[in-house]
């Protein structure tokens, strides 16, 4: 059923409900208004059921005497003009001040009560819609907020039936607040990603003592969050944003929220009991109505599963806030799908991932909302208090429940605790080497079989296993003062995993040696980096299924080598194998993808195919922008690649502007003294060497200068020889043959002494 048929439903059985005569009479009308749509006739027969069959449930003392008033009063009594026409100037004891907002059954205004004296917010049920059924809605909405007394839901005083003009109508007083939506208070107030966390945390906690309380809310969103600093507290559920100048009484103080700042959970008016069965849940949303905010409800709740709604449908919503609170997004665009695709989208689509938004977020973070945001209801937190403790236990970096609890996981924990104690005892390449692999490990968290899950758990810990054995014996004994060599470190592990003898996992053996590659390739000993990924690659077509992630990372490492080794088909062939992998894996990941389409856009354009790597490098641009933003040095990569295209096709105006911007963000993201920067400053002066040699010659001389800082000149790196190489070529074109013969002649030398020393900034 469509969002359209459903009001079509509910106008129709309002029409019908208060008919007089037999419920024959008025399933005849049904029929006869809903003009031959079953589905339309359906729903309304269940609304009028509903209607008929809602029993009363008990309330608090405070507001019971209210609550029955409200149970006699007819609604046929109700009129139909709007209450702010025809307002009393007060309604009991309270004096109306004004008209404040509205919710989704009835009116707010601000009044004042007199004993004691404080500020209050009346809610009336709103004319022309009362029908039994609403009545007991509106009425449930008090009897749960009146059996909750916590700081963080506002206060019921008092609950009954007003008389305006000649209606009676439904009202109930509560505690009056003003404040901003959650989301909103935290983009103005500028709140670190530990501020939202923290205040994230509080609202789990108020949200899991109602479900304590025997209430499901069933419409967390950021609206009906309100928060307030130390000087502003909080508006009414249903309400619009009240002025600057709005002043509040009453205690709404909560726990452990960041620079006093607290926190209001509100409108309650679709709430239900935790248990149906008993007699507090006879007062049920209509039958078969499907009610809440679309980007919030869980899927069981957006697909009508009522049965299966319990605390853990809260817990999906407040996943989704946890998301669009750290990221301004949401996991999942519903925006303009219909209820049905909707449901679909998020019972069948994985949502999003924080990281896909903020790469800082990756990690821990991603873990915690993907938990919260899981399609089965088994697999997310447990309660809100589950989801509170994992994200303080993040706060105060402790593992957190969400992910694997490893052993290496717990250690890198601990050394976030302990940084000056970590720091004094580790080896700088330890901590470069398994932060190589921590990394690669955790990019396999996006298989989400639990079997796939538990291998991948066990190869980080095999491969954890080894580094750390190597690298305790990193001198050997028998040489007291010996310097530990990196090198040495890598040939050990290298030794280690092609040692036949060793019962070694193939999978924890396809890791290692691809990270062996891949320090062999950046050193430029292209033959031991082959051997390595060739060996790797082969291990993974033979135990990975064909859509793994790391099959495609062996790819790429292959197509990377054959690029420095200037075989530009063979790259592409490897790099559109990965490509063709991953745009058809079940388990995507848009990063992987990105990567490897930048990649064989590279390589054709190597390869002077233009016409293939253009769609290429603007589809992988788009990508990479979504994922990184615009200043990073993968978009200079870009900028770098456009404008070799441009001077494959003679455009040297573009190509020199290109060049210039892509300079500019390496030195904005990597420094001056880097591999990239060097290859930039290079291309740059290529280009200005095309009119004219001589203008060429400070870029290449500076390039070659700060290559012979980075890259090893014995053995010379390919790198290093491929820029001083064109350095030479245009000193020769330029008439300096003595400069272009020495350098030549002695690959340590520069042509230029010196070059300062930038420092590369923090990325």
């Amino acid at each position: 059923m469509t969002p359209d048929q459903y009001q079509r439903a509910k106008s129709i059985f309002l029409d019908v409900c208060d008919l007089p005569g037999p419920d024959s009479a008025r399933a005849a009308r049904i029929s006869e208004l809903a003009a031959g749509d079953e589905a339309v006739r359906d729903q309304a027969m269940r609304l009028l059921a509903s209607d008929q069959h809602g029993k009363p449930d008990s309330a608090g003392e405070t507001i019971r005497r209210g609550l029955q008033e409200l149970l006699v009063t007819s609604p046929q009594a109700h009129t139909n003009e709007r209450h702010g026409q025809n307002l009393p100037e007060t309604i009991g004891q309270y004096r109306i001040l004004r008209a404040i907002g509205a919710g989704g059954m009835g009116d707010v205004y601000e009044a004042q009560q007199e004993t004691p004296r404080r500020s209050v917010a009346i809610k009336l049920m709103r004319s022309g819609i009362a029908s039994d059924a609403l009545v007991r809605r509106f009425r449930r909405e008090v009897e749960f907020i009146g059996r909750l007394s916590h700081p963080g839901i506002a206060q019921v005083y008092e609950a009954g039936i007003a008389t305006i003009g000649n209606a009676r109508v439904p009202f109930f007083a509560m505690e009056f607040v003003s404040g901003q939506p959650l989301t909103t208070f935290a983009r103005e107030s500028q709140l670190t990603v530990s501020e939202k966390l923290a205040l994230f945390a509080t609202v789990c906690d108020t949200v899991q003592y109602a479900h304590q309380q025997g209430v499901i809310h069933r419409d967390l969103k950021p609206a009906n969050i309100l928060v307030e600093s130390g000087h502003h507290q909080t508006r009414p559920s249903g309400t619009s944003a009240p002025p600057p100048d709005t002043r509040t009484t009453g205690d709404s103080t909560t726990s452990s929220c960041p620079r006093g700042f607290r926190t209001k959970v509100l409108d309650f008016g679709i709430a239900r009991a935790v248990e149906p069965d008993t007699a507090s849940a006879t007062i049920a949303t209509e039958a078969g109505q499907i009610i809440g905010t679309i980007p919030y409800m869980s899927p069981e709740q957006i697909g009508g599963r009522s049965a299966d709604i319990d605390t853990r449908t809260d817990v999906y919503a407040l996943g989704v806030i946890l998301f669009e609170l750290l990221t301004a997004r949401l996991p999942h665009a519903t925006e303009g799908l219909s209820l049905l695709d909707a449901a679909r989208l998020k019972s069948e689509s994985a949502p999003n991932r924080l990281s896909t938004f903020d790469p800082n977020l990756r990690g821990d973070l991603d873990s915690i909302a993907a938990k919260a945001l899981e399609s089965e209801k088994q697999r997310r937190y447990a309660s809100a208090s589950e989801l509170a403790q994992d994200v303080r236990r993040y706060l105060s970096n402790e593992p957190v429940t969400a992910r694997p609890a490893t052993a290496f996981y717990h250690l890198r924990k601990f050394a976030r605790r302990n940084r000056a104690v970590v720091a004094a005892a580790a080896l700088a390449f330890l901590i470069l080497v398994a932060g190589v692999i921590t990394t690669a490990l955790q990019a396999r968290a996006a298989f989400r079989e639990r079997d796939i899950a538990v291998r991948k758990t066990q190869v980080a810990e095999d491969v954890s296993e080894l580094l750390l054995r190597t690298f305790t014996v990193a001198t050997p004994k028998g040489t007291p003062g010996r310097e530990p060599r990196l090198i040495d470190a890598v040939d050990r592990i290298e030794a280690d995993a092609k040692d036949d003898t060793r019962a070694m996992n193939p999978e924890v053996k396809a890791v290692v040696l691809n990270i062996i590659g891949i320090l062999h390739r950046e050193r430029g000993s292209f033959d031991k980096a082959e051997k390595n990924f060739t060996t790797a690659l082969e291990i993974r077509r033979r135990v990975l299924a064909p859509g793994d992630p790391n099959l495609a990372d062996s790819l790429n490492n292959m197509g990377l080598l054959r690029k420095r080794q200037e075989r530009y088909a063979e790259a592409a062939t490897f790099y559109q194998e990965a490509v063709d992998l991953q745009r058809h894996s079940t388990l995507p990941d848009d990063s992987r993808l990105a990567r490897n389409i930048y990649n064989l856009a590279s390589a054709y354009i190597a390869a002077g195919n233009i016409a293939q790597a253009k769609p290429l490098l603007d589809e992988s641009l788009v990508m990479h922008l979504k994922l990184v933003g615009e200043k990073n040095e993968l978009i200079a990569y870009h900028l770098s690649s456009k404008a070799k295209i441009a001077m494959a096709e003679s455009r040297w105006q573009d190509a020199e502007s290109l060049a210039a911007q892509a300079l500019e963000m390496y030195r904005a993201t990597v420094g001056t003294i880097h591999p990239s920067f060097a290859t930039a400053l290079c291309d740059q002066g290529v280009i200005l060497a095309h009119s004219n040699p001589a203008a060429g010659i400070p870029a290449l001389a500076q390039a070659d200068a700060i290559a012979h800082q980075v890259f090893t000149v014995d053995p010379l790196h390919p790198t290093l020889k491929s820029i001083r190489q064109k350095l030479i070529t245009v000193l020769r074109e330029a008439g300096r043959e003595s400069d272009a013969a020495r350098l030549e002649a002695d690959p340590a030398a520069t042509l230029q002494p010196h070059v300062p020393d930038t420092a590369t900034p923090t990325r």
